[in-house]
């Protein structure tokens, strides 16, 4: 995979970057990173913390420092980082590469554009931003690196949100034409497999267990 998608690079970066292939509410859409297709690594509301809370966005599987693209042309309305004690600050790109990485929060640096009034993104854990806040971008234009900020386990990835209307939609209806799922891979279906195997043995486990309980599955004993 990581060969297969250098390759798809190299060859976009001698030919020019290819024309958008993606629409979404009238909008020409360009992929997030170069070398499509991308690996979706975790899809929209996939549980997160043992199950404690929802993933709001999808996650693309990335090497640490390749670039970050505007899906489509826009306003850059935040540019900064994530507080770990809370807050937001924006930051200018040369400064992004210093800000301390032990201070910031979840979302460590990353940037938002608003493509038009009902319709925003979002690039999370970049490595650094190359755009600052109230910059007009281009679509396809690079406003950062991938990156692992704001992450304590996981390898670097980029996070992809979308919001329209003012609430998080499904970034797949918009970049789904340059991804590709878990479920469409060979590996992706034998971890598929593996999981609902043990989601059934867990299953007939309690199911077990809760018959052992019941009075009436409990033989009673008679005396003479």
């Amino acid at each position: 995979d990581q060969i297969l998608r250098a390759r798809r690079r190299l060859l976009g970066y001698l030919r020019g970057r290819p024309a958008p292939h993606a629409r979404f509410k009238g909008m020409a859409i360009h992929a997030p990173l170069d070398g499509a297709p991308l690996r979706v690594i975790s899809v929209m509301y996939d549980r997160r913390d043992a199950g404690r809370r929802a993933h709001l966005g999808i996650d693309l599987a990335s090497f640490q420092g390749e670039p970050v693209r505007a899906i489509a042309p826009g306003l850059v309305t935040f540019a900064g980082v994530e507080r770990r004690r809370g807050g937001f600050i924006e930051l200018p790109p040369q400064q992004t590469r210093y800000y301390p990485r032990g201070r910031m929060g979840a979302r460590g640096l990353f940037v938002v554009i608003r493509h038009s009034p009902t319709l925003s993104s979002l690039y999370v854990h970049n490595e650094s931003n190359a755009v600052r806040t109230g910059q007009v971008v281009r679509g396809g234009q690079r406003i950062g690196r991938v990156g692992r900020t704001g992450m304590r386990v996981s390898a670097a990835h980029l996070h992809l949100g979308l919001r329209f209307k003012g609430r998080l939609i499904d970034p797949l209806l918009a970049v789904g034409p340059y991804v590709y799922l878990p479920t469409e891979t060979y590996l992706g279906r034998h971890r598929a497999e593996l999981k609902r195997q043990r989601r059934d043995r867990t299953r007939r486990r309690s199911t077990k267990r809760s018959r052992q309980k019941s009075p009436q599955h409990r033989t009673s004993r008679l005396t003479p």
